[in-house]
């Protein structure tokens, strides 16, 4: 189930990111995607609960 949480996340933004990348550049967003999978690595690194691993897994694949 973590897995799917970041497989499902990764694959629905991942079209969307494109056209961010053509609006703000591909290094900002780059940027933005490493900062954001570090941070919810690092919190689901020191999640207490099976529900908060799930949504920092699902963070991880937004950034990812």
């Amino acid at each position: 189930m973590v897995a799917s949480a970041f497989a499902v996340t990764f694959a629905l933004v991942q079209p969307g990111l494109g056209i961010v990348a053509d609006v703000f550049g591909k290094a900002k967003l780059i940027f933005i995607c490493l900062i954001l999978l570090g941070a919810s690595n690092i919190a689901g690194a020191f999640s207490t609960s099976f529900d908060m691993l799930l949504v920092t897994r699902a963070l991880s694949g937004a950034g990812g």
